[in-house]
């Protein structure tokens, strides 16, 4: 069951104990820092903590969707991409670091030092995700969350196709290919503003498509909930010698990109 707690399901049908697992898709931040250990209750516990990870807690993606209202096809035909770059965010910094960022990056671009397009909590306010990401070839994002894998933020751009400056989860080039994000340090303002700067005047998202098109196709058919839940039965049916499900057809990866 996918879950941000880490207590024991809710009762309902018997379930062999070895068929119960925990989907963390929380970071582990100071708020959800408990979630990964899970209850004794799941045999397994898919978490995004590395610290944790044992032959119980299993390090990896969260399973997540991609949180916009679009269904899979239309994520699929998403292509065109007129307006340079854009940022969702909030002006809450109820979270440790993100008023630092928020500050830095948003007064460069109220003021035009950064070409950035702002929306979320205190900027402009959309109903959907999609209006503020989709029409930009670029976008801002960012997880002050300690996860070490992947982080819901690339879930959202990925399968829209844009190119993240990216800063979060420390192993993300394990899942996603290099070539499809720009990692920034927010720890370090002057710095990732030079570099937002630098990459929107280069103007590379062209060249970076087809990083982008592999990412999406991860996002959509490896990573998100379905395929991966469906890859992790036919793994241990397959152990236990049953009839596996049928594989779906999977993106090839490059170099570098767990698969």
């Amino acid at each position: 069951m996918p879950s941000s707690r880490a207590g024991p399901p809710p009762r309902g049908p018997s379930c062999p104990p070895e068929n119960i697992w925990l989907i963390v898709q929380e970071p582990p931040n100071e708020q959800h820092s408990q979630d990964c250990l899970g209850a004794p209750c799941y045999a397994k516990v898919f978490m995004p903590d590395g610290r944790l990870a044992d032959a119980r807690h299993l390090w990896g993606q969260c399973a997540i969707p991609w949180h916009v209202n679009r269904s899979y096809d239309e994520l699929l035909a998403a292509r065109s991409r007129r307006r340079p770059a854009s940022c969702r965010g909030s002006r809450a910094t109820s979270r440790s670091g993100q008023g630092t960022a928020i500050g830095s990056v948003s007064s460069n671009a109220v003021t035009g030092e950064v070409p950035l397009y702002l929306y979320g909590r205190g900027f402009r306010e959309i109903a959907d995700k999609w209006d503020g990401l989709a029409p930009y070839r670029y976008s801002w994002r960012w997880r002050i969350s300690g996860a070490t894998s992947t982080s819901r933020e690339t879930r959202g751009l990925f399968p829209r196709l844009d190119a993240p400056f990216y800063y979060g989860a420390t192993q993300i080039h394990r899942f996603f290919p290099p070539q499809s994000m720009v990692q920034i340090d927010i720890r370090s303002p002057d710095e990732a503003i030079r570099t937002i700067r630098e990459v929107l005047a280069a103007d590379l998202w062209q060249e970076r498509l087809p990083y982008l098109s592999q990412a999406r196709e991860l996002a959509l058919n490896r990573y998100q909930m379905f395929p991966f839940l469906a890859s992790e039965i036919r793994a241990v049916e397959s152990r236990r010698g049953a009839q596996p499900l049928p594989a779906s057809s999977s993106p090839s990866c490059s170099a570098g990109v767990s698969c």
